[in-house]
């Protein structure tokens, strides 16, 4: 994919890279953070991949699309969780490669392109989980790198077009992203580009055709699924809405939480709209607050999406810096703003944390019957158990969500058919009592620690 003028400049990732898989796969088969939205998103592939059809026999609230490589890994493979979790993280991370190449294209600075990355690679609030769990927008993030690469290294606007145009239908959210791109894309070379409107569409026509093709197709084939709009849009639109000032406190912690990515990649933001670089710095501008207060919810991990982005301005920062003879202190100021922001929190979820409570849930559910009555479906991806089919099987965190819940009448029937009931602590917090006592007569308790009961049918 990479042109062969670009094969000295992989080193420089390249080895970032290595590195990178090594850390976050040091926990594999040892590491489950279950408070994450892993199970959802897996579980439903789960079902796609055992013949369902998204919305109409089962509930998910987001754009089915970034399902399908996960399912046909379980389809193909199995449910070899460890090892879809290396390729998972190998999929994110090549997106270093990309992210490499378009700093150096516009600054012919390997020193920022390299800063660039291990600014990418230690920002907190995107490599913690969603690296080596799976997360939707972690999962679309290498679409965005690769399409940028695409336009402004090597200029295939087919290829980048499909790219983005896979990368907003991925998440709803990155539709307004990529919309965004477009236009700041179209109308920087409008600006500074010495051109009229006419070559302007005949250079990106193909690009435009492409793109609003496969995602008019895309979020028009939603809606053709029985329920796709209540699941999807309605989900989405019916979420409560957080008050502005609560996202700008989150927004503010955040970025103080993980400020070197912001500083370097705002301050790269502001410095990349001239000439050379066009517009492309009003991406992350006007996109920070798009993400923040556009729609009715928010939550500090929504910002990752902009993180390769943020990470190739963040780069030209510091190759405009070099400039003035300031890569020491620069090198220095990194060093110190990753070890206050990131280091520790890092170091314990990469390295330090195990949950060895988890696995031994797993091992007892392995050897008992299925259906299993789970709240939490990684429990069942792990121990190789069908959950209770009932329609929100896959995301029983929606009723979370939405503030409301099952009736008990409800429970009762899932439960019927359940042979095994594991009640953790999202479950135990959900369940009305009716229900858990109604659990403690039909069922045996077999293994229960602090956090976790297993009961089967007597």
């Amino acid at each position: 994919m990479l042109s062969r003028k670009d094969n000295f400049n992989l080193i420089f990732p390249g080895a970032i890279f290595l590195f990178v898989i090594f850390v976050q796969n040091f926990n594999l088969g040892k590491l489950v953070n279950v408070f994450t939205d892993e199970g959802v998103y897996l579980y439903g592939a789960k079902l796609l991949s055992d013949g369902y059809l998204i919305y109409r026999d089962f509930f998910f609230g987001h754009s089915p699309y970034l399902l399908v490589v996960p399912a046909l890994f379980f389809k193909i493979i199995g449910l070899k969780m460890n090892l879809f979790h290396f390729f998972y993280t190998v999929w994110f991370y090549s997106s270093l490669f990309p992210i490499f190449l378009i700093i150096y294209k516009f600054s012919k600075s390997r020193f920022g392109a390299t800063l660039g990355l291990i600014i990418f690679c230690t920002y907190g609030e995107l490599v913690q989980w969603g690296t080596h769990q799976f997360d939707l927008r972690q999962m679309a993030i290498p679409l965005l790198a690769f399409s940028l690469y695409y336009i402004y290294v090597r200029f295939f606007p087919k290829v980048a077009a499909i790219l983005l145009a896979f990368f907003a239908i991925g998440v709803v959210s990155n539709l307004p992203l990529s919309v965004l791109f477009i236009v700041l894309l179209l109308l920087g070379d409008l600006l500074f580009g010495q051109t009229n409107i006419k070559s302007l569409l005949e250079k990106y026509r193909a690009f435009l055709i492409i793109f609003f093709l496969i995602v008019v197709s895309g979020y028009f084939l939603i809606l053709l699924i029985p329920n796709g709009y209540k699941d999807v849009v309605g989900y989405q639109l019916g979420r409560p809405f957080l008050p502005y000032d609560i996202r700008y406190n989150w927004m503010k912690g955040n970025i103080l939480d993980n400020w070197p990515i912001f500083f370097f990649g705002l301050l790269g933001s502001i410095l990349s709209i001239n000439k050379k670089y066009k517009l492309f710095g009003l991406f992350n501008i006007i996109g920070l607050p798009l993400v923040v207060f556009l729609g009715p919810n928010y939550y500090p991990h929504y910002l990752v999406i902009l993180a390769p982005t943020l990470a190739i301005a963040s780069g030209l920062t510091i190759a405009t810096l070099s400039r003035f003879s300031l890569n020491v202190a620069v090198l220095l100021l990194l060093i110190c703003g990753i070890y206050v922001t990131s280091y520790q929190n890092l170091k314990y979820q990469l390295i330090e944390k195990r949950t060895p409570e988890f696995f031994r849930a797993v091992e007892v559910l392995k050897g008992l019957p299925e259906p299993l009555f789970a709240f939490e479906p990684v429990y069942g991806l792990y121990a190789g158990k069908n959950l209770t089919f009932h329609y929100y099987v896959a995301d029983m965190r929606y009723f979370r969500v939405m503030g409301n819940n099952l009736t008990d009448s409800d429970y009762r029937q899932i439960l019927d058919r359940s042979r095994t009931v594991l009640i953790e602590p999202f479950a135990s917090s959900m369940i009305p009592a009716t229900v858990k006592n109604y659990i403690s007569n039909k069922y045996q308790l077999v293994y229960y620690d602090q956090d976790q009961q297993i009961y089967v049918k007597k």
